[in-house]
């Protein structure tokens, strides 16, 4: 009887012996693979971080572009204010050379050889017959399509002043499209009343 007690007790203390190291196991093993878990979030939200990080370093390198772009376009403004006093404020005497001429800064090249024409014929317009115009710019609108190209909306107000002493008053929207060409230079024009473009080809 002693024995078998001895026997019972001994099986006893082992089989507790043996659960506490089962749990002690399982406790471990939970305690490592939430630990692991964490160290893969970890990981995950590290990658995206990552990711993250490139895709708002190129956004940024974007931006600089675009902004260096719009900084250099500074002139483009200027450039808009000398085409509306060439072609919308006028005296009544100005030819179409002169009034290119007068843009030749400002357009590329290709553009000045379709507004000044070196065949057209010097006029004297007398008194009576001029008609006085007035352009006042009221918006401007500039965008920026890449380093290379910009693109313009030009509202304009213009009054006309008839030598009977009449006048009238009319709006004209322009297009503009700008090249860079070292220096923003107007590229093309057309506007709500006459296509340019078709007038100087």
């Amino acid at each position: 009887m002693k024995e078998a007690l001895k026997s019972y007790k001994l099986w006893l203390i082992v089989s507790i012996t043996l659960i506490i190291t089962i749990i002690t196991i399982i406790i471990s093993f939970s305690g490592n693979y939430h630990e692991l878990e964490d160290l893969r979030g970890k990981s995950y939200e590290d990658v995206k971080q990552r990711s993250m990080i490139a895709s708002l370093a190129d956004e940024n390198s974007e931006l600089k572009k675009d902004t260096k772009a719009v900084s250099e376009a500074g002139n483009i403004d200027e450039i808009i204010k000398a085409y509306v006093t060439a072609y919308y404020n006028l005296s009544g005497t100005e030819s179409e050379n002169q009034k290119a001429l007068q843009m030749k800064p400002y357009v590329t090249e290709e553009l000045y050889s379709k507004m000044y024409d070196p065949n057209e014929q010097e006029q004297h317009v007398p008194p009576a017959m001029r008609i006085i115009q007035t352009g006042t710019l009221t918006d401007t609108t500039v965008q920026v399509t890449d380093p290379q190209n910009a693109k313009a909306i030009a509202e304009i107000k213009v009054k006309f002043f008839y030598p009977d002493g009449t006048t009238d008053d009319s709006k004209a929207i322009l297009k503009m499209e700008f090249r860079n060409e070292s220096e923003w230079k107007l590229s093309g024009v057309s506007s709500s009343n006459i296509d340019f473009l078709e007038v100087w080809r």
